[in-house]
């Protein structure tokens, strides 16, 4: 039976708003969008927008505390800002229909520029031997461009647009 000396206690650190918080923002986006597909018309627009305040937090947050930095010690949290607002951008004409495919472009365009900025620093850092021990986080930074690529594919597909084909392509590679 351990001791009061013997057992250590731990407190839960909650990093303030930011992209620290962007593992909520791609689930709740993608929640909506499978809340939709799956015939649950009461509750998919709540939870996109549930995932649109949750987007506001984070910025503000960011925009407030500047947490975390923009280091590669922390590229995967901003690779999960990214990957949230493609999220976020792809859910808006699932569940809201197709007025929003330029709300879609803006996302992706946003989260695809961040996306890649994270990649290109990490994947530095990884080939330098400066990434430090590697965990199960690394491989964020390292697919947001595969995620970018499969949400250019849909704005192709809706705008008909070649180049957004070759963009795709391009990312995924």
């Amino acid at each position: 039976m351990p001791t009061p000396s013997s057992t250590k206690s731990y407190a839960a650190v909650l990093p303030p708003p930011g992209p620290s918080w962007a593992g909520s923002l791609m689930g709740i986006s993608l929640l909506s969008s499978l809340l939709k597909i799956h015939g649950f018309q009461s509750s998919q627009i709540p939870a996109f927008a549930l995932a649109v305040v949750v987007a506001i937090v984070i910025i503000g947050g960011w925009l407030i505390y500047r947490s975390p930095s923009f280091k590669t010690e922390v590229m995967p949290a901003w690779a999960m800002l990214s990957m949230g607002l493609i999220a976020l951008g792809t859910a808006s004409p699932v569940v809201l229909g197709d007025d929003l495919w330029g709300f879609m472009f803006v996302c992706w365009s946003i989260g695809t520029a961040v996306g890649l900025v994270a990649y290109s620093l990490y994947i530095t850092a990884i080939l330098r031997s400066k990434a430090g021990t590697p965990t199960f986080a690394w491989g964020l930074p390292l697919v947001t461009p595969m995620v970018a690529s499969t949400s250019a594919a849909q704005l192709h597909e809706h705008f008909e647009l070649p180049a957004m084909l070759r963009v795709s392509f391009g990312l995924f590679l």
